[in-house]
């Protein structure tokens, strides 16, 4: 089975060893438009929100 696109990046951060709320910050996406994300009640973000995430997770 897939995983969602929140449970994705809830993997990605528990292997590094971050929260969400780190994430919020070092990718400037407020924590009320992520944490929809992480509990999978939003399915498909704007592209924006997303290349920020990336950005965040891949700089570290």
């Amino acid at each position: 089975m897939a995983l969602l696109l929140g449970e994705k990046i809830n993997k990605k951060l528990n292997e590094s060893k971050k929260t969400a709320y780190w994430l919020s910050k070092k990718s400037d996406v407020s924590f009320g438009v992520l944490y929809p994300i992480l509990t999978n009640k939003r399915q498909n973000p704007m592209l924006s929100t997303m290349e920020k995430l990336v950005k965040a997770v891949s700089n570290d």
